[in-house]
């Protein structure tokens, strides 16, 4: 095994946007990276240090090994700037969870002898890419994406760079289940779009996530805008969007205005409890995203043996399998939604036979130890 032969790797830095002090997906891929890394320095010997951009103090995973150092900035943008700065010619390897970090180190770059490794997640990878962060892709040893369909925008937008593929995995806290079977846990009551309480019946679509304006690609309007027409064949249909944001009174008034207002739920902030039995009651997880560079919900949904819906030439299709785990459309394509979702509303056992090739498909590739592997084996040719 590469890893364990003896090389002058001596310090590997890793720099964090944030890890338990975070939401999201940066928490869940960063507690992957660190656990990755303590495996990697504890085979080679190796010292590892821990700069965390917006953790704060109290935020160390309590997984970390005494030996690791670990420093949180609080936001600091100048503090985290100036202890950066520095680290091309203290460590051996530099390993970034995000390109907007990297700058600080580009001054010093050429002259330390630091290798370099830079994870991209999404857009800002490929569409509009800032001149610096240009240059750390192209004189990064290793770039990594959290997708194929990010490594292919990046190929042909920045043309020269060292990349390879490093499929995401979920959470190493994350709760797995480890059966199909389980109980929904009782009946859910919400307040609905028209002010009013309802029950949650047996077609729950959901999706789940923040609401913010400034995030409107998340697939929620696509998903409203079709749910008339497919209330006119399946009225019972219901759709949950828990979640916290300024777009709820905005999507709380299109529901309204398209006469569906008993039918929308938008809970807010939901306890894990809450989540964990929504997850268990839906139907479907229903997300056409427009913005996805990966999409971990999307292995949320499939842990509870899930159809899920998402988009073509996005992330999605790096994790649902069209027409095996649920269903891939076209972005804005309002009868590829349509079609997606009344084709899984018609039958329910095709539906089950999705979501149970989901959880299948998640147990045997995206789980938190098949992604230290991948990264592991990605990191081979840095590291030896």
């Amino acid at each position: 095994n590469q890893l364990t032969a003896k090389t002058l790797m001596e310090k590997i830095c890793v720099v964090v946007t944030g890890t338990t002090g975070v939401p999201g997906g940066s928490s869940t891929l960063n507690l992957n990276i660190l656990l990755a890394v303590q495996e990697i320095a504890r085979e080679r010997g190796a010292e590892v240090e821990v700069l965390s951009y917006l953790d704060g103090s109290g935020d160390e995973p309590d997984f970390l090994n005494d030996d690791v150092r670990f420093r949180s900035f609080d936001g600091s943008k100048a503090q985290f700037s100036v202890v950066l700065a520095q680290k091309p010619i203290e460590a051996d390897l530099l390993l970034f969870d995000h390109v907007m970090l990297a700058p600080p180190i580009l001054p010093l770059q050429s002259v330390g002898g630091a290798k370099v490794v830079v994870f991209a997640h999404g857009s800002e990878a490929w569409r509009d890419v800032k001149r610096t962060s240009q240059w750390v892709f192209e004189r990064a040893d290793l770039c990594l994406t959290n997708s194929n369909f990010t490594l292919t925008k990046m190929e042909k937008a920045l043309g020269k760079f060292n990349g390879e593929s490093c499929l995401l995995g979920l959470s190493p806290v994350f709760d797995l289940n480890h059966s199909m079977d389980y109980e929904v846990g009782g009946s859910l009551h919400f307040t609905a779009a028209d002010g009013n309480e309802y029950e949650l019946g047996d077609r729950v679509l959901l999706l789940v996530g923040r609401m913010m304006r400034d995030e409107p690609g998340k697939g929620r309007w696509p998903l409203m805008q079709v749910l008339p027409d497919v209330l006119s064949q399946y009225p019972d249909v219901q759709i949950v969007f828990p979640g916290p944001g300024d777009e709820r009174e905005d999507l709380t008034e299109y529901a309204e205005k398209l006469g569906v207002g008993k039918n929308v739920f938008l809970p807010g902030f939901v306890s894990d409890e809450i989540l964990d039995r929504l997850y268990r009651k839906c139907f479907a997880y229903v997300m056409p995203s427009k913005q996805e560079g990966f999409g971990l919900v999307y292995l949320e949904a499939m842990n509870y043996a899930k159809p899920c819906i998402g988009c073509w030439d996005d992330g999605a299709q790096d994790v649902i399998v069209n027409s095996e785990t649920g269903y891939l459309v076209d972005k804005g394509s309002y009868k590829g939604l349509f079609d997606a979702v009344t084709k899984l509303l018609e039958n329910p056992e095709r539906a089950k036979e999705f979501g149970e090739n989901g959880f299948r498909r998640l147990h045997g590739n995206f789980t938190s130890s098949h992604f230290r592997d991948r990264f592991k084996k990605r990191l081979e040719g840095v590291v030896q």
